[in-house]
């Protein structure tokens, strides 16, 4: 990928150089892909690249169109990779990227003339472009080039004057790892450029040459162009790349992981913060969530809390089946055996006796209903009862209070003075069969519902 990205970035500087106002176009799409100072690049291929937080917003792509329309037309800038000027910007990508700064002088005060005649002579000027961030799949050497147009946060527009510099027609790129933001390009460009093959070939058999560190090389230089304070995962600083903020701070994104099985959360949806510390949802389901005291389960998501117990909201607790029987008092089988008995009678030894005894029976049994007849039971039976009492009391036939007690006269078949005897015929009785029944039917109609 390295290589296909380096010679993608050569052919993009060509092709702007050629076609300032092509450029423009392409680069004004940019403005749609911020949300303030965030932006949200469109990837070329895969997945979502990561979200840039810049320093401008859309005021440096703006800055950027401009220049672009007013720029002349520069061909013949040449597309092929030059070994000497692409081998001393290697030399850089590997000093500064394994310190993690951001800066064009190296560890040995070099200057990117020094690098560049390493590895060859160069003529006429030479120049360099520095880019830093994540590489991936999202990301071609177009908008790398685009990215250096922009040239967010670099108040004299460094690395745009560096492409369109009519002096430059010749250059080399490298690619490399960076501590601080993941990965880093370096640009180094020339007028006229000769390699040196025995320094080339040294250098390809031996790697990268050792630096002479002179100290206070970089003094009065910041690390990096970003200070977001400290790390929450590393406490170290943080200096740039790729930063995930939370509640409680900001992360490097190799720091933000899963406090108890270290598996990297950076783009995870369902992860959990508790007391500062971070925690997939797996970890955080097993060490803080609760447990449904139903299934005994421990709860992932939506949950149903009833004072200080929780339950899943699809389990269900059963109601006790009903026995028909009156529920046992708890506070009945407490205390110690009692004696129960009358005066002048042995005394029994009962052991938790209930609490209130069933009253005396009655002196007279009852007298039989017609609910015994039709099989009532219960409350039904004692519904059946008062229903007789009314209609004895009310109904036709019966006694009122007006001839209880007092003796027959004509109309209720007693001796006449005069006349012969009539005895009146005793009207019928309503059945009180039907209404017994019909009040039974209300009864287990209400008893239903």
């Amino acid at each position: 990928m390295e290589e296909r990205l380096t010679q993608d970035i050569l052919t993009a500087i060509a092709a702007a150089r050629a076609n300032p106002r092509q450029c423009a176009e392409r680069i004004q799409r940019r403005i749609s892909c911020f949300e303030g100072k965030q932006y949200h690049a469109q990837p070329v291929e895969g997945g979502p690249p990561p979200m840039k937080v810049t320093k401008e917003g859309s005021a440096a792509v703006t800055d950027a169109i401009s220049f672009l329309e007013a720029q002349q037309e520069l061909p013949g800038f040449a597309t092929d990779q030059v070994a000497g000027l692409h081998l001393s910007g290697a030399d850089h990508v590997h000093d500064v990227g394994t310190e993690g700064v951001a800066s064009h002088v190296g560890s040995d005060a070099s200057g990117c003339w020094d690098r560049s005649s390493r590895y060859g002579a160069w003529e006429g000027a030479v120049g360099e472009c520095l880019w830093y961030g994540k590489i991936g799949p999202w990301m071609d050497g177009q908008s790398v080039v685009d990215d250096l147009i922009v040239d967010d946060g670099v108040p004299t527009r460094g690395h745009r004057l560096a492409i369109f510099d009519e002096r430059f027609l010749v250059a080399g790129v490298a690619v490399g790892l960076h501590k601080t933001y993941g990965n880093m390009l370096a640009i180094e460009f020339a007028q006229i450029y000769t390699d040196d093959t025995s320094s080339i070939a040294q250098r390809v058999q031996q790697g990268p040459p050792e630096l002479k560190r002179s100290a206070g090389v970089r003094a009065g230089e910041k690390r990096t162009q970003w200070q977001l304070g400290k790390c929450r995962g590393c406490t170290l600083n943080i200096e740039g790349g790729q930063v995930v903020e939370t509640a409680s701070g900001k992360w490097h994104a190799a720091c933000f992981c899963c406090t108890q099985c270290q598996l990297p959360l950076v783009g995870v949806k369902k992860k959990k913060e508790e007391n500062g510390r971070i925690f997939c949802n797996a970890c955080w389901v097993e060490l803080y969530a609760p447990t449904c005291f139903v299934c005994q389960q421990k709860i992932e998501g939506e949950r149903i809390v009833k004072g200080s117990t929780y339950r899943h909201p699809t389990c269900r607790v059963s109601p006790p089946a009903f026995s028909g029987k009156p529920a046992a008092n708890p506070a009945s089988t407490k205390g110690t055996p009692r004696t129960l008995g009358v005066r002048g009678t042995p005394r029994a030894t009962v052991s938790n006796p209930p609490r209130n005894p069933p009253r005396n029976p009655p002196r007279t049994p009852p007298r039989k209903s017609v609910g015994d007849q039709v099989g009532l039971v219960g409350s039904e039976l004692a519904s059946t009862k008062r229903t007789e009492r009314i209609v004895n009391k009310y109904g036709m036939g019966g006694t009122s209070k007006a001839t209880r007690g007092n003796p027959p006269g004509p109309s209720q078949g007693g001796p006449s003075k005069s006349g012969p005897k009539r005895v009146s015929k005793p009207k019928p009785k309503p059945s009180f069969m039907g209404a017994a029944q019909s009040l039974n039917s209300m009864a287990m109609g209400y008893g239903d519902l």
